[in-house]
């Protein structure tokens, strides 16, 4: 089949399971090689195949609801729904979209990037709807989200069967999961043996002998009250199925057609399904990819190293003085905190995707004196906003986050964007926010805040760095930092948007200034920077709302200084996929609008 010629999922009503198999195989062929050009999720998408074509062949959509529990494994969802040929595109500006999104297709019925959210979702479409069915995908590591149970607490009581959950257990988000989640699904899902018999009777016997056999075991468990954790809360519990097995899977969703209440259907997948390097993969490698050669493993060194590896590096360094605890909500790799887990093992704690507990369990630790570092990317800590405010700033009790992915971010798209944090935190008290440009602020930085008796947030992006040496020298971090030193107008900004302006300014006669501290600004050098100069121009990639431009414009109306400030930031919006270029162009922060802000301030 020609897998760029597909409109819509109609054809895979006729299509016999050998046809099945062989679209299966090619789609994968497809995943591969369009994911090596364009980079992309693939393991979880090769592992998710099957499903999605019995998911389509066994449902109408789109009025018929699949809803992608964080959204990045819709990929062959969106192959089914007519948008192959544009995979070419995936994850570039104005291209196609890494996750749902409804403005992209009528097939996309809720525009997921975040964990957890899907049972909800699906709640919200059978309000006072008894006709369609609405269908959560959601993975294991994602179940142990707050919100997830949330659903399930509400889905579990309705009387009604169009609401169905399917548990794709495949034993890894982006690595192993972690917590007592992930062992209760362990349990349930049994030893090898029984997983083999449960995966026999599906494959062999037909529906009729199969809710017969339920009905059987139904009556033992009740003799015995041995239900298990879902049927509990009120869901037909199906399982185990062998996710990547056609036969068992339609067999599957016929008996939760059949069922007068809310099914979840547990199927067990194999993530990076043919595919060896990811098959054979444990350390999250193949979960999101860049470009690469197909025919050869994808290599975890580089001769670029990401500010994440940074700021992991001089943990370890740090660690050396400081009896440090590290709490990371299921991000080990994504953080780059791997080389601090094989090191220190005792001392990494993952506690899953449960950000709301890593945020008030990193207040109670360092109420017990224990000196906390909280790696998480900035999108993933806006899903904690009431325990920061509510937790571990009222309690002003030092916790340190490494608020990763700040500012832009490429690639991922609305979803993933860093550029609302700053906004957020400058609402709430006792709050410190820095932000360091190399490797040795980042040093220095880290050591000062393990250092203050309050909440101290540390922002960088996602960029790389070229001829990083071992050395962790401090520098002083306790002021702004003039890099140059010029005439009439001032430039001050942070972190990767300082860094870019370094490299074309060293023509013009400006200053350039390291905003290092955001909040508290550096009172004593902004008071000396108004009056000795004419313009300031503050350039930071972060939505206007609580700006440091913002707040530059505050203290400066309340000195009564006349100078001109002039803001160049992101108006308080979704910012689209794309690369740093890309975002940069689109709001007016890359060198050719910047060197046009300069000239015409002269």
């Amino acid at each position: 089949m020609e897998i760029n010629k597909i409109k819509d999922p109609t054809f895979l009503k006729d299509l016999k399971t050998k046809d099945l198999v062989l679209l299966a195989k090619e789609i994968r062929e497809f995943l591969i090689l369009n994911i090596s050009k364009t980079g992309g999720h693939l393991a979880s998408n090769l592992g998710i195949v099957e499903l999605t074509i019995m998911l389509h062949k066994e449902f109408n959509s789109p009025n018929d609801k699949f809803i992608f529990d964080v959204g990045h494994q819709a990929y062959v969802h969106k192959i089914l729904t007519g948008r192959a040929d544009k995979f070419n595109e995936l994850r570039k500006f104005n291209g196609l979209s890494g996750f749902p999104d409804v403005k992209e297709s009528v097939y996309d019925s809720f525009s997921t990037g975040h964990a957890s959210t899907s049972i909800s979702a699906v709640s919200g479409y059978l309000l006072d709807d008894d006709t369609n069915y609405a269908i959560s995908i959601i993975g294991d590591g994602a179940l142990a989200g707050g919100e997830a149970f949330e659903g399930l607490n509400y889905l579990g009581k309705l009387k009604t069967n169009k609401g169905i959950v399917i548990l794709n257990d495949n034993n890894s988000s982006i690595v192993e999961n972690a917590g007592g989640c992930h062992e209760l699904v362990k349990k349930i899902r049994g030893r090898k043996i029984s997983q083999g018999l449960k995966k026999f009777g599906y494959k062999v016997l037909p529906v009729f002998l199969i809710k017969f056999n339920r009905l059987i075991s139904k009556f033992f468990k009740m003799l015995f009250n041995r239900k298990n954790y879902f049927e509990y809360m009120g869901f037909n519990y199906i399982g185990v199925v062998n996710g990547n097995d056609f036969t068992e899977l339609r067999k599957a969703i016929k008996i939760a057609k059949s069922s007068k209440k809310p099914s979840i259907i547990h199927i067990l997948t194999k993530n990076g399904k043919g595919y060896k390097y990811a098959e054979e993969n444990r350390d999250g490698i193949y979960h999101g990819v860049s470009s690469f050669k197909i025919d050869e493993a994808i290599q975890n060194d580089c001769n670029k190293v990401l500010f994440s590896k940074i700021i992991c590096d001089s943990i370890l360094e740090l660690k050396k003085k400081y009896d440090i605890k590290v709490i990371v909500p299921a991000m080990v790799n994504g953080s780059k905190m791997e080389d601090f887990q094989k090191n220190y093992p005792n001392d990494l704690i993952d506690v899953g995707i449960t950000e709301e507990h890593a945020i008030t369990m990193a207040t109670s630790a360092s109420l017990n004196n224990k000196k906390v570092f909280l790696p998480i990317y900035s999108t993933f800590l806006q899903r904690a906003y009431d325990q920061l405010l509510h937790d571990a700033s009222r309690h002003n009790t030092n916790i340190v986050i490494g608020i990763d992915r700040a500012g832009l971010n490429p690639n991922d798209g609305e979803t993933h964007q860093g550029i609302y944090d700053l906004a957020y935190l400058k609402t709430i008290p006792n709050v410190t926010i820095v932000a360091p440009s190399n490797k040795d602020e980042a040093y220095s930085l880290l050591d000062y805040a393990f250092n203050q008796k309050n909440l101290v947030c540390i922002r960088y992006a996602k960029t790389f760095f070229e001829n990083v040496d071992s050395n962790f020298n401090l520098v002083p971090v306790n002021s702004w930092i003039k890099v140059k030193e010029g005439k009439d107008i001032v430039i001050i900004s942070y972190g990767r948007i300082l860094n870019n302006i370094k490299e074309f300014i060293r023509d013009y006669n400006i200053t350039l200034v390291n905003a290092i501290t955001i909040n508290p600004i550096d009172e004593v050098t902004l008071t000396s920077l108004m009056e000795n100069n004419k313009k300031i121009i503050v350039i930071e990639d972060v939505i206007d709302e609580g700006s440091l431009g913002n707040s530059i414009i505050l203290f400066k109306d309340k000195l009564g200084k006349d100078i001109k400030i002039i803001k160049k930031n992101i108006s308080n919006t979704y910012a689209p996929c794309g690369s740093f270029d890309d975002l940069d162009k689109l709001y007016k922060l890359d060198k050719d609008s910047i060197i046009e802000e300069i000239k015409n301030a002269h």
